[in-house]
This record gives structure tokens, C-alpha cells and sequence, in this order.
């Protein structure tokens, strides 16, 4: 239970951190010119992904293309994550976006996993449901987004936490 409440913790200090306030409307301009609401993002993000069940720490990799709908603050599209551990863990998700603020980003991604297992000398494949919940925190620096991002992803086996590097190519 406590590891539930670190995770809304986490998620509900990123938004608190990222609430506009009376001072950042000076920035609202360049953030304007800088068009952050932008119609399609490539995004990659790094981080340690840590197991909860298993205590597991590896390195994972998320990459996404999101298409922002309409002129609105809701966007679309695609993930891949792939966790480089021994079970070759990798999810394909269907993303759906919103952004509270130009530089904040709320992400749910259902989707499932395909992970592979060594059993008695042969290798197979398991499939299972999973959805990533994200919170990234983007700053603009020239023309890529940089920021940090925390995940919680709940799988059928098991759930997963990490907390590192989102870069978005906006176009």
C-alpha cells in the first residue's frame, strides 16, 4: 500500500510542480511561439525500471508518437516500451494524451506485453494485458522538449515503476 501512495505522491508533485502562476504567464508568449500544443511529437524517454513484485531493477526505453487532435489539448497515438532484462519484456499501447499546461503531460496507455521465457531449453512467449499511466514535464531547449517523466505501469504479472529522461522532436 505504501508504494500505491509513493506513486500518487510522485504524480501529484510533478502537477503541482508544474502549475502555471501568476509569473509564468511572462513565458506564456514564448511558449505561444515556441507552439508547444504542436501537432505531432516523436518521443523517447529513458529511465531504471524497477519491478515491485520482483524487486527487478533494468533499463527501460518508451517511444511514442502522439498527433494532437483537432486544436485541442488531447493528443493520440502510439507506444512501444521494451525493458532490458532477461525476459525480453516489451509493450505496444495505444496512447491517449492531455496537457493540463504547455509543458505538462498527462499519458495513459493501454496496451499489452509480449515477453519471452526460457522453459526447459525452449523459449516462449507470454501475452498479457498492461496500461502505463505517465506525468512528463517538458522544457524547451532549441528545438527538442527535455524533461523529467515518471511511469507507473500495471501489468497482469506484475507492476513497474520508473523515473527518468523524456527528449520529444515536436513537428
Amino acid at each position: 500500500m505504501r508504494k500505491v501512495f509513493f506513486i500518487l505522491y510522485t504524480i501529484l508533485s510533478f502537477q503541482i510542480l508544474a502549475q502555471d502562476n501568476d509569473h509564468d504567464h511572462e513565458n506564456e508568449e514564448h511558449d505561444h511561439e515556441h507552439d508547444h500544443f504542436h501537432k505531432n511529437e516523436l518521443g523517447i524517454s529513458l529511465s531504471p525500471t524497477i519491478y515491485l513484485k520482483e524487486g527487478e531493477v533494468s533499463l527501460g526505453a518508451h517511444m511514442h508518437y502522439i498527433h494532437r487532435i483537432g486544436d485541442s489539448r488531447f493528443g493520440a497515438g502510439l507506444g512501444f516500451e521494451a525493458v532490458f532484462d532477461d525476459h525480453k519484456h516489451r509493450t505496444f499501447s495505444t496512447v491517449f494524451q492531455w496537457s493540463p499546461t504547455y509543458r505538462t503531460h498527462i499519458c495513459v496507455a493501454p496496451g499489452f506485453v509480449i515477453a519471452e521465457h526460457e522453459h526447459m531449453g525452449d523459449l516462449e512467449k507470454e501475452y498479457h494485458w498492461a496500461c502505463h499511466f505517465e506525468v512528463v514535464r517538458e522544457f524547451h531547449l532549441g528545438p527538442i522538449d527535455i524533461g523529467p517523466f515518471f511511469e507507473w505501469a500495471l501489468e497482469e504479472e506484475d507492476q513497474h515503476i520508473g523515473i527518468g529522461v523524456h527528449v520529444g522532436i515536436p513537428f
